[in-house]
This record gives structure tokens, sequence and C-alpha cells, in this order.
């Protein structure tokens, strides 16, 4: 029977990282099988290694990716990457949930409680944190958003900063 799994943690390339007073081991992922990802059209060679993550962050299934230079860090089964999305050169620490076909570039974000990024939604050099909810084609580029904020359908925000807020970008 054929191995299903994609990709396999490295033992003994990991990391430590303190979160909430706890410490987690983030370990280097590695593909264990060529495949492309579907949001990006990357291919992910067998072999090649992918960024640092907390256990089961990462779905064996879809094409979802995390780069070499990402890190994914929740408690238990807090955050997680699924479906065909892609993380690069970026931070995810919390709760954070990247899935479908979002892409999520040179951007940090941190969560207590939860946030999504989905859809076909693209998040480029941004800060991100609390309960931010970013879904459809939205694109959040350059920008900072905390608090309670939702940017759904079209919309596009660039260099915006929305503060200890409740908005909801339509």
């Amino acid at each position: 029977m054929e191995n299903a799994d994609k990709y396999r943690l490295n033992s003994i390339d990991f990391k430590e990282f303190i979160l909430d007073g706890q410490k987690v081991v983030l370990f280097r992922i590695v593909a264990v099988k060529s495949f492309m990802n579907k949001a990006t059209g990357i291919e992910v060679k067998a072999g090649e290694s992918g960024g640092y993550i907390s256990p089961y962050a990462l779905s064996q299934k879809g094409s979802c990716w995390v780069d070499e230079n990402s890190l994914v860090v929740s408690l238990s089964l807090g955050s997680k990457v699924t479906d065909d999305a892609f993380v690069s050169n970026s931070k995810l620490v919390g709760k954070v949930f990247v899935c479908d076909s979002a892409k999520v570039h040179g951007t940090t974000i941190f969560s207590d409680n939860t946030a999504e990024i989905s859809g076909e939604a693209l998040v480029n050099k941004s800060m991100l944190s609390g309960d931010v909810y970013v879904s459809e084609r939205a694109t959040i580029d350059k920008s900072t958003l905390n608090g309670k904020v939702k940017v759904k359908g079209n919309t596009i925000m660039l260099d915006c900063v929305v503060k200890n807020t409740k908005h909801d970008f339509i």
C-alpha cells in the first residue's frame, strides 16, 4: 500500500517556542513526495524542506504547504493549514486557520481566539491580530488589522491600518 502522507516531521531539526507560557516544539517538515500546490502553481519536490510547524498543523490532504521560511505555532490542535492553501515567509501563532486556496506571504498572524484566511484570499506583507476573518477573493496588502475584523468579497485593502475595532469590510 502506498504511503498517503505528503510530508514528515524531521525529528532532528526543530525549534522551541514559548506560547502562553508553555513550551511548544516546532519540527521542520520535509516533503516525502512531489506535488503541485494548486493555489500558486508552485511545485513542491520530494525531499524539499518546508517550514517549522507544531505537529498536526499542516494537513496531509490536499496540496497545502508551508515553505521553509515560515513558522506555524500553536498549542494542541490550534493552527491549521489545509486544502490547497500556501504559506510563505510568514509566522502564524495561536489559533490561525488558512484553508481553501488562500495564500499568506510575508505576514505575521496572531490570534488567541480564531483568525481565518480562506477562499482565494491573499494576505501579503501584513500584520494581523485578533479575530480577523479574510475570505473569498479579498486582498490584504501591506496592512495592519487588529481586533474583530471581517474582510470578504473582492475587497482590496492596501496600506491600511485598522486597530482595536469591530468592522466588516464587505
